[in-house]
């Protein structure tokens, strides 16, 4: 009898989503107060002050095979800062919904270190993901920040070193699919106390 492949469909490693986050801790408050006035001045600079993230580029999708050692994809995201005051910023590939352990643990996650010309001249280990490190701590950036009116390439690959183990989970033939995220935070940067 032929043996047929088992194949994994990751999206994220397939239709990764892109959130940016804000702030800090964030709390849901609510109040009303009758008669506010808001003005708003068309700002003489070219850029407002404070940052804007914005994470640019086509999402990953992609099937492994599970008869392919070292399958994989990669792909370069631009996170820009479209604002003019600099911002500490990280970002973390993390799974959406459930997902086998057993599937999660086999998908590695790797963060390039991308030369200024854009070419990724090695690849750093972030985990699985199953259990991922940030972009940050994986580049050894520390407090990671983007200047103002800047752009940070995001070199990011999957990867399914040895399929082995999950060929001996039974499931031939079928499609597992792993969704996730890249979710970049970083911190207001302005001192709004007392405004």
């Amino acid at each position: 009898t032929k043996s047929r492949k088992k194949i994994w469909a990751a999206c994220g490693a397939g239709a990764l989503a892109f959130a940016l986050v804000g702030g800090g801790a964030l709390t849901t408050l609510s109040t009303a107060i009758q008669g506010n006035e808001f003005r708003a001045a068309v700002p003489t600079e070219e850029q407002p002050a404070g940052a804007l993230l914005r994470l640019d580029g086509d999402p990953l999708s992609y099937t492994f095979d599970s008869s392919t050692y070292n399958d994989q994809v990669q792909t370069v995201w631009t996170l820009s800062n479209v604002g003019q005051t600099d911002a500490p910023f990280d970002g973390q590939l993390e799974v959406v919904g459930e997902v086998s352990e057993a599937l999660a643990q086999a998908l590695h996650l790797e963060y390039g270190v991308v030369d200024d010309d854009g070419t990724v001249r090695a690849w750093r280990s972030a985990g699985t993901l199953a259990e991922s490190r940030s972009f940050a701590e994986t580049l050894s950036l520390g407090e990671a920040t983007i200047a103002g009116g800047t752009e940070v390439p995001v070199a990011v690959r999957v990867l399914l070193p040895d399929p082995t183990g999950l060929q001996d989970e039974g499931e031939v033939g079928e499609l597992l699919e792993v969704v996730a995220d890249f979710t970049v935070s970083y911190l207001d940067p302005l001192d709004r106390a007392g405004a």
